[in-house]
């Protein structure tokens, strides 16, 4: 029966300030494309690849047995990804993630039957379509997560060939067994990453970068309802000159119920003699509203970085994972527009932080999962004892 009030896990003071660090180490090159989730025993559960012996990828999916993952399970699954995994913890409390499946040129959904993932449901969400002009149709390309407000997933993806163009997939049961696909108006088609989450409203609201809004930008697209079936781009900051790099955009949602978007702003200006400037920052933007038509931006920290991901911790505040020189680092917030912030060393290196992912466990505390490159494996990183 209903029952009238507010229930749910209590917000949580992160006080400790200690990282714990576990290496999950891999007979073969483990931890690139991951993202991490939770299942419904609170552990993290990560979607990543499995380097094999022909230098391609095959799907892998990691259980941690205690909180701080020092013990953990891998089984290598029968699909061949290629460039990014998307987990997220289901309403139900069992991991679901959508990946690009390499092979056969379509958008896959993954999701755990039971609380130890004993079986594993996949659903071919968006197969490819028959060739047409001479071109084939690539389906899930670059594909991002999250759960709808009405519980059920939805991806969004992009579709690369005569279909070219940002697609919204809503998930009709938590299988995703079948799914209402829906081509996004005025969609960004540009191979750069993107990510989606759920607005207060219940409408998806997506951080994206792109070069069609003239200049190369990095946009807010706002979808009109729940299935997107159509968005709208507006941009954040716009880069003039050349952009340099890949994008690596994250959007939350904050306590306020206002978007927030970590993302790097790596330009190239020109600088005459003796050469180009590069200029390279993490940056925040606090959206004003829920669609992100005006926005506040905070620089967070000087430098290169990459692979960004954010996520609200269990006291509100967001925390954002990126790499920097190597190293694997976390910018804490100490106020929902993340007008100020606390920089933490969690993972000194070399070579770490790649395909960083961050998630916040069920108790509050922020929960990492990243690649070493160095050394081939796949690491967790947990805030607290």
């Amino acid at each position: 029966l209903p029952v009238a009030g507010t229930f749910g896990i209590p917000a949580t003071k992160v006080a400790d300030r200690s990282w714990t660090v576990s290496t999950i180490d891999a007979p073969v090159e483990w931890g690139r494309f991951a993202s991490l989730g939770f299942g419904a025993d609170g552990r993290a559960a990560v979607s990543h690849g499995s380097k094999t012996q022909w230098a391609t990828y095959e799907l892998a999916l990691t259980q941690c047995t205690d909180q701080t993952c020092t013990g953990s399970t891998t089984r290598i699954e029968p699909w061949r990804v290629s460039d990014q995994t998307s987990m997220a913890t289901g309403s139900d409390w069992l991991p679901v993630w959508s990946f690009h499946d390499e092979a056969g040129g379509q958008m896959v959904v993954g999701r755990c039957s039971d609380a130890a993932c004993s079986t594993i449901s996949y659903s071919v969400v968006d197969p490819p379509e028959p060739p047409a002009n001479g071109r084939h149709s690539n389906s899930g390309v670059l594909s991002s997560i999250a759960i709808g407000a009405d519980g059920l997933p939805i991806v969004l993806y992009m579709n690369e060939g005569y279909l070219t163009g940002l697609w919204m997939a809503h998930c009709n049961d938590l299988a995703c067994t079948t799914a209402t696909r829906s081509p996004i108006s005025g969609s960004l088609s540009d191979f750069h990453r993107f990510e989606v989450a759920i607005g207060i409203d219940g409408r998806p609201i997506s951080a994206v970068f792109t070069s069609e809004l003239g200049p190369f930008a990095l946009a807010a697209m706002s979808c009109a309802d729940a299935l997107c079936s159509t968005g709208n781009a507006t941009a954040i900051q716009t880069w003039m000159g050349e952009y340099f790099g890949w994008g690596f955009p994250s959007i939350v949602v904050g306590t306020d119920g206002l978007p927030i978007i970590a993302y790097n702003d790596l330009t190239v200006t020109d600088g005459g003699t003796p050469g180009p400037i590069h200029k390279e920052s993490l940056k925040v933007a606090h959206c004003n509203n829920l669609t992100c038509t005006s926005s506040q931006i905070t620089k967070i920290v000087e430098g290169a970085t990459d692979f960004i991901s954010a996520d609200i911790g269990g006291d509100g505040l967001p925390f954002i994972a990126y790499r920097s020189g190597g190293a694997l680092k976390v910018a804490h917030c100490k106020d929902v527009a993340c007008l100020s912030s606390e920089i933490f060393s969690v993972d000194p290196g070399p070579n770490v932080g790649l395909f960083t992912s961050l998630a916040t466990d069920p108790l509050g505390m922020p929960v990492i999962a990243y690649m070493d490159e160095a050394n081939h494996d796949l690491k967790i990183a947990r805030l607290g004892s």
